[in-house]
């Protein structure tokens, strides 16, 4: 399976349930090449530090950024990656082995 260059476009931290949210677009696929990722981007979402939830999606700009604000609404604040790593050391490793999975599964 070729690596893929996963770019973050948006990774959010809530708090009060410690809980992260996010969407990123696969580089190296075709579909994933615009500002908002195309047709395709992946959501994930995470207690920090427990089993990452993840699905692949159809959506446009206004689709993704409705779920944004919600996530902004209900007190997620935006984070880096490297933020994220910081308080979940092993996050990108996790992240490729449930993208592995999942694609193995068929379900993304």
């Amino acid at each position: 399976m070729e690596d893929r260059k996963l770019e973050f476009r948006w990774i959010g931290y809530c708090e009060a349930n410690n809980k992260v949210w996010g969407w990123f677009i696969d580089a190296n696929n075709p579909n994933s090449k615009n500002r908002y990722g195309g047709n395709e981007v992946y959501c994930f979402w995470s207690v920090v530090g427990k089993t990452i939830s993840l699905n692949k999606q159809r959506r446009n700009s206004w689709d993704i950024e409705a779920v944004q604000k919600k996530k902004i609404d209900n007190k997620y604040v935006q984070i880096t990656e490297d933020q994220l790593v910081e308080m979940w050391p092993d996050f990108r490793e996790s992240l490729a082995n449930r993208m592995i999975f999942a694609t193995l599964a068929g379900t993304i």
